[in-house]
């Protein structure tokens, strides 16, 4: 089952080495990286702050995982991190995530 893992960062910089790394370790299929601004309560105050927001593309089997992955690797005190199961998707889609991630890390090539 397709899950979006849902976490920001605070710049590109940051957004890009924490994909790669992600990929690298086949913990998802795909990373999207999109530039938002923020607005949240922190320490007692409204801040507003631009980031940099990552959707994680993973395969439900790998989520536990990730979440540890990104609790050791995430630059934030506390860090957003949300899983987001999806109901419906693209079938083609569906496999093509299964195929990279949790076929390709139960190889013994990982």
């Amino acid at each position: 089952m397709l899950r979006v893992v849902m976490t920001t960062v605070e710049s590109l910089k940051q957004a890009e080495e924490l994909s790669d790394k992600i990929l690298k370790r086949k913990l998802a299929s795909c990373v999207s990286i999109f530039p938002i601004t923020s607005k949240y309560w922190w320490k007692g105050e409204i801040e507003r702050a631009e980031e940099i927001l990552l959707l994680i593309k993973t395969h439900q089997e790998l989520v536990q995982e990730l979440l540890n992955f990104l609790k050791v690797e995430h630059p934030y005190e506390v860090p957003e991190i949300l899983v987001i199961p999806v109901e419906i998707a693209n079938e083609d889609y569906l496999r093509w995530v299964e195929d990279v991630t949790v076929r390709e890390a139960a190889s013994p090539d990982r």
